[in-house]
């Protein structure tokens, strides 16, 4: 899994008390100040408004194989402006806080004139971060394996249904190989098919009636009719 926040923490502390009145959160907050600088920095002719369009994975003509790279890490960084609404939604709480309390802001929008200006030489330091971020090479977040031990666990569906799932031996130490050892990404193009009768999966779907509430073995063989 790509590293895509701890980016963040460099810059969350400086908003930990800023922020608190106001209904975005400070990981919100400098994402939705990433997609303006990107706008500003390498795309100031696109329209602010729909800054979401460079999230969708469409190369759009005259986008060169930098601009490309930029777009590749930002869908990383800032995921969730995928979404028009989200994007919408972030610049509606920017402009609350330009209305409000615009000494922390790093952007003034200009949406008549589709302009993007960086308020303040104080604030150089995001904006490097910001440039760090863009242009740095996306390192994997690589976290320490801990297989789920053998046992019964509780799980609270909602307010009125609890569910047990059983985790058995064969299950837990699935791989525990790689506890210490973990494989190199690349290796994943060489990687095998896992195969599984379909009868055996049938016969796996009925066995988990009593933990999923439903037989999805009956289910399976209906697709399999379909097919």
């Amino acid at each position: 899994m790509r590293d895509s926040s701890s980016w963040l923490k460099k810059l969350s502390k400086q908003f930990k008390d800023y922020l608190k009145s106001y209904p975005i959160q400070r990981t919100n907050f400098i994402r939705t100040e990433l997609m303006l600088y990107t706008l500003n920095a390498y795309f100031p002719q696109h329209p602010i408004q729909k800054a979401h369009l460079l999230m969708q994975g469409y190369r759009e003509p005259g986008i060169s194989d930098y601009q490309w790279q930029i777009i590749k890490h930002l869908r990383h960084l800032a995921s969730e402006f995928r979404s028009s609404i989200s994007w919408e939604i972030a610049l509606r709480n920017y402009d609350d806080l330009a209305t409000n309390n615009n000494s922390i802001l790093g952007f003034e929008i200009d949406y008549d004139n589709n302009n993007i200006r960086l308020t303040n030489d104080m604030f150089t330091e995001r904006y490097q971060i910001y440039e760090n971020a863009l242009n740095s090479r996306l390192k994997f977040d690589i976290k320490k394996y801990n297989p789920a031990p053998k046992a019964d666990y509780q799980f609270k569906i909602n307010s009125e249904e609890m569910r047990l799932i059983k985790i058995e031996e064969e299950i837990a130490s699935i791989g525990t190989q790689y506890r210490n050892n973990i494989p190199s990404i690349n290796l994943s193009r060489n990687r095998e098919a896992i195969r599984i009768s379909l009868k055996e999966l049938v016969e796996k779907g009925r066995k988990l009636e009593p933990i999923l509430g439903y037989d999805a073995g009956k289910i399976i063989e209906k697709c399999l009719v379909i097919l």
